[in-house]
């Protein structure tokens, strides 16, 4: 087993983690498979078999000594274990494999069924996928499925980014500006908003500033590293192509754009000034981060 003292912005390199569950995996989850390309373990259910990416495993070990990760890993097994078994229990009509997670704009009250905070600008909710609809999850059908509020959200998310997230077709997008943003989208699947919890992995670069991004239907993500004071200039242009994203969309999360930083997310926009161009207006929250752009 090896490990690694530089994590990356969400945890250990995944070889290390692929390392941790090779060790772990036989004795506590017999017959699953960890697929290090895919960075997924596939679990037998029933006669087929779930995809669970280990992202969330990463996560969990970010930040703590590489000696606490094996028993990290061994209560992640355990709980996919724990739901595996209680979906196999309850019979393939509330198949844990359906869940899949989105991302919505914080309101001034939580969103409707199973949510947690994600950061600062989103709330993550668990659904079920219904093939032609999505299904908010209620009490009666964590009950049906034999998994817990917290489970359901974990397995939610893991599924959403093994099923969904990994498969992005992810291509330049041009602004009037003359500035690209990145566009990573899938037509007709509204799960894509869950993409907010990996920027980083979506933009394919290093974030030293961050990205502007924005998210204006559950299918579309847009995203813009922020390499100097300049790509700020683009905020404009980018306002008015989410804008129309928005307004068209069958499946509308917001219309507006946020800038990406650590593992948080703040409103950015514009406002007229005198000369009658767009002043940039910034949360509070990214001042410093722009004081040091500018400077």
């Amino acid at each position: 087993m090896t490990s690694s003292s530089a994590d990356s912005p969400v945890g250990p390199p995944p070889t290390d983690i692929h390392a941790v569950l090779a060790e772990v995996l036989p004795s506590v989850l017999p017959g699953a498979v960890i697929d290090t390309e895919a960075g997924e373990i596939l679990v037998p259910l029933g006669a087929d078999r779930a995809r669970v990416s280990t992202r969330s495993l990463q996560t969990a070990c970010r930040g703590v000594p590489a000696s606490t990760w094996p028993e990290i890993a061994r209560q992640w097994l355990a709980e996919i274990r724990a739901q595996v078994d209680s979906a196999i229990a309850t019979g393939p009509s509330r198949d844990i494999s359906r869940l899949r997670a989105q991302a919505v704009p914080k309101g001034p009250e939580a969103p409707p069924g199973l949510s947690s905070p994600l950061n600062s600008a989103f709330d993550l909710v668990a659904v079920e996928d219904r093939e032609s609809s999505v299904q908010l999850l209620q009490q009666a059908d964590l009950d049906a499925m034999g998994i817990s509020a917290e489970g359901a959200l974990r397995m939610a998310l893991d599924q959403t980014i093994s099923e969904v997230l990994v498969h992005l077709d992810v291509r330049p997008h041009p602004l009037p500006n003359g500035e690209s943003v990145l566009l990573a989208g899938a037509d007709g699947v509204p799960y894509v908003s869950a993409g907010v919890t990996s920027i980083p992995q979506l933009a394919g670069v290093d974030l030293p500033y961050g990205a502007l991004f924005a998210v204006p239907r559950h299918s579309v993500i847009l995203i813009l590293p922020v390499r100097s004071w300049a790509s700020l200039g683009a905020v404009p242009a980018l306002a008015d192509f989410v804008e129309a994203q928005y307004r068209g969309a069958s499946d509308p999360c917001s219309a507006q754009i946020y800038w990406f930083t650590g593992d948080d997310a703040f409103p950015v926009g514009t406002e007229p000034d005198e000369s009658g161009g767009d002043r940039l207006v910034l949360a509070p929250e990214l001042q410093s981060l722009a004081d040091r752009l500018h400077g």
